[in-house]
């Protein structure tokens, strides 16, 4: 009996070692690749990472370990299309274990599958646009003191909108608002269609799952925005028929010759 308890904690000791390194297979096929996006992971190495395992037959699927609290949109939305390109391939499951929020989940919104462990929150999709000005702050109470001193650069650009974002350059006018407005506003909507897409939700219902709001796992499991609370255990066997409804799919599609004998 002491054997057999041995044996199960080693087992499941490795299992956890191997959620967290890079190549992840389990006992018989398919081979599975782990790839990790977490807020400090390099864009260009998940870009090459993406890119490897969508090219490489060896690989049957992929699983993403994900625990991502969001960033830029023209930054990570190059590997949420990459994940999208991957998954037109080959099955992509995503197990989210530290939270996505945000381009967090816009990024595993195009998986095959998403898993979420029992207390993680999702969601928070919306954009953001913070434009900071510096200006002079007024004299403090004490003599010969200032809050901050005014930095005045002299700014020389082309183009209307071009010192928009530009620290140094005070001025922030109503047109140049309503411009950023409707510039987030298409961010906004080019989000939300393909998120409506890729999770098979009601677009016309958005209000309700890309307000801004993060969900717990149970309520994000109601509104469509993952598959399943679960942990690294539920994999194998979601893989298995991600990878077996393929199969069908590609099947069906086959066109076969026959031989009639008379």
């Amino acid at each position: 009996m002491r054997i057999k308890i041995v044996m199960l904690l080693c087992v499941s000791f490795l299992c956890f070692q191997n959620l967290f390194s890079f190549e992840f297979s389990f006992s018989k096929k398919p081979q599975v690749k782990v790839i990790k996006i977490h807020n400090n992971a390099s864009i260009e190495k998940l870009y090459a990472q993406l890119y490897e395992v969508g090219n490489n037959a060896q690989i049957d699927a992929v699983l993403l370990v994900v625990g991502h609290h969001g960033g830029t949109v023209n930054e990570w939305s190059s590997i949420a299309d990459m994940i999208e390109a991957v998954n037109k391939r080959k099955p992509v499951v995503s197990l989210i274990v530290g939270g996505a929020y945000s381009m967090g989940y816009y990024m595993v919104a195009a998986s095959d599958y998403i898993i979420a462990h029992s207390k993680t929150e999702v969601g928070s999709l919306g954009v953001i646009q913070t434009i900071m000005k510096q200006q002079e702050l007024s004299k403090t109470a004490k003599p010969d003191q200032y809050s901050a001193k005014k930095v005045t650069p002299h700014i020389l650009y082309v183009g209307k909108y071009k010192g928009l974002m530009s620290v140094y350059d005070e001025s922030f006018t109503d047109e140049q608002k309503d411009y950023l407005q409707q510039l987030i506003q298409n961010h906004y909507d080019s989000l939300v269609k393909r998120v409506a897409e890729q999770r098979n939700l009601d677009v016309t219902k958005a209000h309700e799952w890309a307000d801004g709001k993060t969900f717990t796992s149970e309520q994000a499991l109601k509104l469509g925005l993952i598959d399943k609370i679960g942990t690294i255990f539920d994999v194998p066997q979601i893989v298995a028929t991600c990878l077996s409804k393929r199969r069908l799919e590609k099947n069906s599609k086959k066109k076969y010759s026959v031989s009639f004998i008379s």
